[in-house]
């Protein structure tokens, strides 16, 4: 096939058609002309043939030299790095595969599938509906999550209390409770009865709602407690429900209760702390 012209700048195309590959293939300045013109190429596929050395098979070749049509005609004319490998049963499926020899002692499953199913199954009873199931970990105890929750709730409950939760009577009185709280706050001038702090203040019922629920809204059944002594009155510690307060550390000005200073006063503190470190770094100010 004559690929070339006397005019070096033209290249005709590969597979005998004898037209011009054009210029504009060339997505680069310097680039070389592509062998064939776009979809050209799989006419030479087509139409070349070739015999298979192993069975002797006729086939179309994906290149020239192509010696074998397929890879199980490939698999006995490989070089001696690929024959020097050992036979391994698969540990699931039982197959014999061929692996290399610095594989050998690791390789126990001849493909991802077996892999993937290499763990036996550990059958156990689910403690909700009672079917059986693969648990992955001996700890399990139930199939699914739907179990689980439908064990954490009614009498099967670890916390159950005999119907009786105390979110559940707070959810009857509605705005009694928001009214029994401020009269408990106003009787005790909004005043820490265990240390005196007028801050981050809560009404502590004093005997608890889930046993007296008849006492869930009598001001003398009521106490105003910190979150600090509320938690110790609980045997737990309490946290706010705003991370941060509503008021600046440093000025005091309102803020939207997001973080602990102001714009302002949280730009000072940050170029005062980043002169602080330098300083220390440079060993201006002694560390203690």
């Amino acid at each position: 096939m004559n690929y070339t012209t006397h005019d070096p700048t033209v290249k005709l195309c590969g597979c005998g058609c004898n037209q011009p590959i054009p210029i504009e293939t060339k997505t680069r300045k310097h680039q070389a002309l592509p062998r064939f013109i776009k979809g050209h190429n799989l006419r030479v596929r087509k139409l070349a043939k070739a015999t298979c050395q192993q069975c002797g098979v006729e086939f179309h070749p994906f290149y020239a030299e192509q010696p074998y049509c397929s890879v199980e005609c490939y698999e006995p004319n490989r070089g001696n790095s690929r024959k020097n490998r050992e036979t391994k049963t698969c540990e699931v499926c039982g197959i014999f595969f061929d692996v290399a020899k610095y594989r050998s002692k690791k390789a126990k499953w001849c493909s991802r599938e077996c892999w993937n199913n290499r763990r036996k199954p550990n059958l156990k009873s689910c403690d909700t509906c009672g079917n059986q199931f693969d648990a992955i970990d001996n700890r399990t105890r139930f199939c699914s999550h739907e179990c689980l929750i439908s064990w954490k709730s009614g009498e099967t409950s670890p916390v159950w209390k005999g119907g009786k939760a105390a979110h559940r009577l707070r959810t009857q009185y509605k705005g009694a409770l928001a009214v029994w709280r401020k009269a408990v706050y106003k009787r005790d001038n909004y005043t820490c009865q265990g240390c005196g702090a007028k801050e981050n203040i809560q009404a502590h019922h004093i005997k608890p709602v889930s046993e007296y629920p008849e006492l869930g809204l009598d001001i003398d059944n009521g106490k105003t407690l910190c979150i600090t002594c509320h938690g110790i009155a609980h045997g737990r510690k309490l946290r706010l429900t705003s991370k941060y307060p509503k008021h600046c550390k440093d000025c005091g000005s309102k803020t939207l209760g997001r973080t602990l200073r102001c714009q302002s006063c949280s730009q000072k503190y940050s170029w005062s702390e980043g002169r602080r470190s330098h300083s220390k770094r440079k060993g201006f100010i002694p560390v203690a």
